[in-house]
């Protein structure tokens, strides 16, 4: 059901989770991310994510590209993001929508699947179950999402639709739909003496049902930098309590790390917090300049 990578530091570079975002800082923007989610579960979800966005001034757009590894349970997938978006400036607001490609490849690893009446000694791997196969299997996907991002002055407001086209997978052993996704992202900058504040929140629905995160960050002197964030709103969809720390190793790079406190039903002795990790470039100046 997690088709989505989840990124709780998404609001150090909305990009992640906004396509239409790209370029708005009018400057290069890159990041990577490691996420290990609820660390002893069998099979938990590990993520790997890069990303890039920029302004292209001539034709007042921009560009950006995510490219990651989601890997849960027996299935692994291998994506690529390009993205395009439009930027178009009205007084004191700045309006950006764009399209987003949707590449990608999924795998599903047989060979560490096993069954109760199963067959798996002297290396022999068999299943014994018609349904499952024996080999691994894959799987390409092509499909498509569309975002809109509002910006004036220090409020920011974005929605996107990812997977619209829900390509899937008949595949004998490997059944497989995108399903449909929609995202709604707010945003508040203020700044009180050297301190930069970011609240919002975030929400995550398929129409049925519904996850928010609510987050509030701070930024001193553009040295050091941490948050706070609850992901869910009751307690049918409480899941995490995270902390997010993080500290400048140049002018234009940045380091943060979070740990997440799960909060929901599942026993704690069988599964524990999440942790994710950030690197953040800014080049800091005009693309294209000195």
């Amino acid at each position: 059901s997690q088709q989505t990578s989840l990124i709780s530091q998404a609001a150090r570079d909305p990009y992640f989770v906004n396509a239409a975002y790209a370029g708005l800082e009018g400057t290069l923007v890159a990041s990577a991310h490691y996420r290990n989610q609820w660390i002893k579960l069998d099979g938990h979800p590990k993520t790997i994510l890069i990303a890039s966005h920029f302004p292209i001034y001539k034709i007042k757009s921009g560009f950006g590209f995510c490219i990651g590894q989601d890997q849960i349970g027996l299935h692994t997938e291998f994506f690529i993001k390009p993205s395009l978006n439009h930027v178009w400036k009205v007084n004191d607001w700045l309006l950006s929508g764009g399209l987003q490609l949707d590449l990608k490849s999924l795998s599903f690893n047989a060979d560490n699947a096993r069954t109760p009446d199963g067959e798996y000694s002297n290396g022999q791997i068999d299943h014994r179950d018609p349904e499952l196969s024996n080999v691994d299997l894959n799987s390409g996907f092509i499909d498509l999402g569309a975002s809109i991002f509002i910006q004036r002055a220090n409020y920011k407001l974005g929605f996107s639709a990812d997977r619209l086209l829900e390509s899937r997978s008949t595949k004998q052993g490997l059944p497989y739909k995108n399903s449909r996704e929609f995202r709604v992202l707010g945003l508040s900058d203020f700044e009180w003496a050297n301190i930069k504040v970011r609240s919002g929140i975030m929400l995550y629905t398929n129409l049925n049902r519904f996850q928010t995160d609510f987050f509030s960050n701070f930024e001193h002197n553009g040295n050091i930098f941490g948050g706070l964030h609850v992901r869910g709103y009751n307690g049918n969809s409480m899941e995490s309590l995270g902390i997010t720390a993080g500290f400048a190793l140049t002018r234009k790079l940045q380091l943060a790390y979070t740990h997440e406190f799960y909060l929901g039903k599942i026993d704690k002795g069988q599964v524990t917090g999440s942790q994710e990790m950030g690197l953040y470039y800014n080049l800091g100046r005009a693309v294209g300049l000195g």
